[in-house]
Order: C-alpha cells, then structure tokens, then sequence
C-alpha cells in the first residue's frame, strides 16, 4: 500500500515539476491530464509555470497555457482570477481558435460576475 502510494506521489511530482526535454505539445498533455482527473490547482499551477516558459519563445503555446491556466482558475470558481489572466490580449502568433476560446472564456467570466457592460 505504501509502496503504491509513494508511485502515485512520484508520478504526480513527475507532473507537476515537467520535463524541460519535453515538446510544448508534451507538457501541454501532460497538464491537461492534470485538469482532466481533477487536479484543477495542479493544472492550473502548471499552466501558469509553462505560459510563462513559452511567453517570449513560442507565443502560440503560451496562449494554450495561459487558456488551460484560465479555465483550471475558472472550475475552481476563480472567476475573477480568470478573467485577469484573459484580459491581456493575445500575441498575433496565437491562432483563431486560441482567440475564439479566450473570448469565450472572457465571456463566461463576465456573465458569472454580472458584468453585462
């Protein structure tokens, strides 16, 4: 039982810190695996870290990140937090489909915070 429980910690330490070896595309998965078994302040810890990683080197993957961050903050009923981390407008690098998800996200931000200015 101890041993299982230290392999679970060990894998999600693994998941946590990252692997600077990894692709952008790899550490993406790998914190979306966080947020898809719940580990919302996990994903949302690591989006943070890898936005900022890829902020000036990769534009397009730092806006993933920063839309993986957001949407963690906003499960986790950090509306507001959410919205902070979308308001910067993205790089013209980061693609439409980037673009139409923050908008999105924007918007469900505002509507849970009564903002219908």
């Amino acid at each position: 039982m101890v041993a299982s429980l230290a392999a679970g910690c060990a894998c999600l330490l693994a998941l946590l810190i990252g692997d600077r070896s990894l692709s952008p595309e790899e550490q993406f998965h790998r914190t979306m695996q966080l947020f898809e078994h719940g580990e919302l302040a996990s994903s949302q810890a690591s989006a943070a870290r890898m936005a900022k990683r890829y902020g000036s080197s990769n534009p397009e993957w730092a806006a993933q990140f920063t839309l993986l961050e957001a949407e963690s903050a906003s499960w986790r009923g950090m509306r507001q937090e959410a919205r902070q981390m979308l308001l910067p407008e993205f790089s013209a690098a980061a693609d439409e489909d980037s673009r139409i998800r923050r908008s999105s996200l924007l918007a469900g931000s505002d509507i849970y915070l009564h903002r219908f200015e």
